[in-house]
């Protein structure tokens, strides 16, 4: 390709099954689009699904990683997409037919920096929706067309999002601190801060079905450490300075979820000894949070980079 508008880009490691279906019908949905690429950012020891796209889908562009971390694929993509709209979906995602030409709709409107979509079960019954979300990280959901509540962020949802190119580098890009989970909601975050217009498209839609991973044995047996820690590290980094028990405010959030972890024991969704372990996780993660949250600065390597000379191709033309 010479010259793209749009880069759809997809993280991924060990999930061939999913990312062939992801990019099955990604074929189908970009053949009417004009300048769009899809770029695959794997993991390391990802060699079977590399293979595969290399194989099936040699339309695909392929890239490697040297770490393991949803954040460090995001950013490495965008570093070499080259197109003026970057389209995030995960791997173990589809695309409803329509999606793109929803999602990247509203960028005719140049106020506009970031567009996220609904995102479906494989039923087509909703899994995520419109949402927004504190500074502390406690989230709202809202009803579709709603504006989020003040003081709150509208949230948009990593796995379907699309940023232009020029504001994602001029934030930093996804801190590379969250290596998985809350990715998203820092980026939504500093869009809002910075004074960046959202919206949400419902229109826009993906199907998701979760696959496993190391992160996750089931949709409530998941590494509850790096969940906690991630929320814990978000709360501290984005709540204000001066705010009264701003470090009390994050461990207050995770009672709720507590309460979840007995409700799933009790309802039989998480077992004995994943409900120990889920309570443990928890707890060791809280400590980890507060220790990177009070220690650590953010790592947004995009900030100050250089974007690639390119031709650039006029955003009222990404809608055929």
């Amino acid at each position: 390709m010479s010259s793209a508008s749009v880069s759809i880009l997809i993280p991924t490691c060990g999930r061939p099954v999913e990312l062939a279906r992801c990019l099955r019908a990604l074929r189908d949905e970009t053949a009417a689009h004009k300048h769009v690429e899809v770029v695959t950012i794997h993991a390391p020891g990802d060699d079977a699904c590399t293979a595969m796209v290399a194989a099936e889908h040699r339309e695909v562009t392929v890239l490697r990683t040297q770490e393991r971390n949803l954040s460090l694929q995001r950013n490495h993509g965008a570093q070499h997409a080259r197109g003026d709209v970057i389209v995030y979906l995960d791997d173990d995602a589809w695309p409803k037919p329509g999606w793109l030409k929803a999602l990247l709709h509203p960028f005719t409107d140049p106020r506009i920096a970031a567009v996220g979509g609904r995102v479906l079960r494989g039923d087509g019954t909703l899994q995520y929706g419109a949402m927004a979300v504190s500074r502390c990280g406690r989230p709202f959901v809202l009803t579709d067309g709603a504006e989020p509540p003040p003081g709150t962020a509208r949230t948009l949802p990593g796995g379907n999002l699309a940023v232009r190119r020029d504001v994602l580098f001029k934030l930093g890009g996804f801190d590379e601190n969250i290596a998985y989970h809350f990715d998203d909601v820092d980026l939504s975050l500093r869009l809002w801060v910075a004074g960046h217009a959202t919206t949400y498209r419902p229109d826009a839609a993906i199907y998701h079905e979760p696959a496993p991973g190391p992160h996750r044995r089931t949709l409530w047996d998941r590494d509850w450490h790096t969940i906690t820690q991630n929320s814990i590290y978000l709360a501290l980094r984005h709540s204000p300075a001066n705010a009264r028990l701003r470090r009390l405010k994050p461990l207050a959030l995770q009672v709720p979820k507590t309460a979840r972890f007995f409700a799933w024991v009790l309802t039989g969704k998480l077992s004995p000894m994943a409900f120990a372990r889920a309570l443990r996780g928890q707890a060791t993660g809280i400590v980890a949070g507060y220790r990177k949250g009070l220690r650590q600065a953010p790592r947004l390597p995009l900030r100050g980079a250089t974007s690639s000379q390119r031709a650039r191709a006029d955003v009222a033309t990404l809608v055929p």
